[in-house]
C-alpha cells in the first residue's frame, strides 16, 4: 500500500471512529440537531473510506520484471498478481461488511434529520413514522433515545391539537412522554408539555401535578413552567390563579419589561373584559420585543372591546405587517399548517371589518367583545375525563 493511501485510510477510519464513538456515548452539551450533522459528515466520510480501500485492496498489480543470476530477464506478472489478488479480495469483502454494518449503525440518524425536517415543515405523520422508526433502532444511546421519546410526543400532541383529532393520539402522546420521563426525570419542561397532554384529555388534577413538579424543577430562575401554567388556568377559566402566576414570575425577574408574561397577561385581561389594562400589558411587551405579531393582534383586539376601532385598525396593520417581515420561507411553511391557513383567514376578515367600521365612522364592529376569539386557540383541553384514561 503506498503512502498516500495509507494516510487516507487512516484519516477517514480516524473520522469514521469518532462518528462511532457519538453513537455509544452521551454527549451532554451537543444538542441533537449538532449530533445529527456530525453524524452525517462521519457517515460520508466512512462511505469515502470504505470506497478508497476497496479500490487500494483491488488494484491490480503492476507486471514486474526479475532479473535472473544469468542476467536473462523473465516476466512474473501471472504468479504474483494471483498472490496480490488472493489476499485483497478477503479484505475487500470485510470492508464491505463493515461498510453494510455502520450504515445500518448511521441509518437512525438520518431518519431523525428526516423527522425533525418534516416537523418543522407540519407533515407530522411522516414526523411520526421517521421517529418511531430511530426510537426502534438497537443503535440509539439512552439519552438520544429520551430526547426522540420528547420529540415524538411533541409531534403527537401538535398533530391531535392541529387537527383536531381523538384522544387516542394524546394517549400516544402520553405514552411518549411517561417513557421519556423514565428515561430522564428531571427534565422539567416534560413535565409541563406532559401537564398540556393531562389538560387535553380532561384529566386536570393530574395536569395540576405535573405542572407543580415542573415549577419546582424550573427554580431559582422559574419562566416558562409559570407561564404554561397560567395558560392553562387562562383557558380553564381560572383568571386570577393566572394572573397570581404571572405576578410571582414578575417578582421573580424584578418586573423585567417581556413580552411572554405581559402579552399572556393581556390576554387573560381580555377575557375579563379588562381592555385598558389589556392594552398597558401589551405596550410594556413591547418595550421588550417589538417583533411579535400577535401582541398587536391582541392589543388590536383590546382597544376593539375598549371601543377605539380606529386604534384597532392600527394595530392588526401593524400586526400583519410585522408577520410579513418574518420571510418568504416561514410564512410558506406556516401558511400550510392548519394554524396558519386560519389565522390567514382570520386576520384577513377582521382587518375588512375594521376597515369598515372606520369608513362609516362608527365604534362598533360585530363581535368586538373579543374579536381575538377568532383566532388560533393553540390550547387544547375538555372540561370531562378521557374515558380511554383509567
Amino acid at each position: 500500500m503506498r503512502f498516500i493511501d495509507r494516510t487516507l485510510v487512516i484519516i477517514f477510519g480516524l473520522l469514521f471512529l469518532f462518528g462511532f464513538a457519538l453513537l455509544a456515548f452521551d454527549m451532554d452539551k451537543v444538542g441533537m440537531s449538532q449530533r445529527i450533522y456530525v453524524l452525517a459528515a462521519t457517515s460520508i466520510a466512512t462511505f469515502f473510506s470504505a470506497m478508497l480501500m476497496i479500490v487500494i485492496f483491488s488494484r491490480k498489480p503492476k507486471k514486474e520484471n526479475v532479473q535472473t543470476r544469468f542476467g536473462a530477464r523473465e516476466e512474473k506478472t501471472e504468479i504474483v498478481s494471483r498472490e496480490k489478488t488472493n489476499k485483497s479480495w478477503p479484505m475487500a469483502i470485510i470492508v464491505v461488511v463493515f461498510v453494510a454494518a455502520s450504515g445500518w449503525a448511521y441509518l437512525p440518524q438520518a431518519q431523525i434529520y428526516l423527522a425533525k425536517k418534516a416537523y418543522d415543515n407540519n407533515d407530522y405523520e411522516e414526523a411520526l413514522s421517521n421517529y418511531s422508526f430511530a426510537i426502534e433502532s438497537y443503535w440509539v444511546p439512552e439519552q438520544l433515545k429520551s430526547d426522540l421519546y420528547f420529540s415524538r410526543a411533541e409531534a403527537y400532541y401538535d398533530y391531535a391539537s392541529a387537527f383536531g383529532l381523538g384522544d387516542d393520539i394524546y394517549i400516544k402522546s402520553l405514552e411518549d412522554y411517561n417513557a421519556a420521563l423514565h428515561l430522564e426525570p428531571d427534565r422539567m419542561e416534560g413535565y409541563y408539555k406532559r401537564a398540556d397532554v393531562y389538560a387535553a384529555l380532561g384529566a386536570h388534577a393530574e395536569a395540576l401535578a405535573n405542572f407543580d413538579i415542573a415549577t419546582q424543577l424550573d427554580e431559582p430562575d422559574a419562566f416558562w413552567s409559570y407561564i404554561r401554567r397560567a395558560a392553562y388556568f387562562r383557558e380553564t377559566g381560572d383568571y386570577e390563579k393566572a394572573l397570581n402566576d404571572l405576578s410571582t414570575l414578575e417578582t421573580i425577574w424584578e418586573g423585567e419589561a417581556n413580552m411572554p408574561i405581559n402579552y399572556h397577561r393581556a390576554r387573560t385581561f381580555l377575557l375579563m373584559n379588562r381592555s385598558e389594562e389589556a392594552v398597558s400589558s401589551i405596550i410594556k411587551g413591547l418595550e421588550a420585543q417589538q417583533d411579535f405579531a400577535w401582541s398587536y393582534f391582541y392589543m388590536g383586539c383590546a382597544n376593539a372591546q375598549g371601543g377605539n376601532i380606529q386604534q384597532a385598525l392600527i394595530d392588526f396593520q401593524k400586526g400583519h405587517e410585522v408577520l410579513m417581515e418574518y420571510g418568504e420561507e416561514f410564512l410558506l411553511v406556516w401558511q400550510k399548517s392548519p394554524a396558519g391557513k386560519h389565522d390567514n383567514i382570520q386576520v384577513a376578515e377582521i382587518l375588512e371589518l375594521l376597515e369598515k367600521a372606520v369608513q362609516m365612522n362608527t365604534t362598533t364592529v360585530a363581535g368586538q367583545e373579543n374579536l381575538c376569539s377568532r383566532l388560533w386557540n393553540h390550547y387544547p383541553f375538555q372540561a370531562h375525563r378521557s374515558s380511554l384514561l383509567p
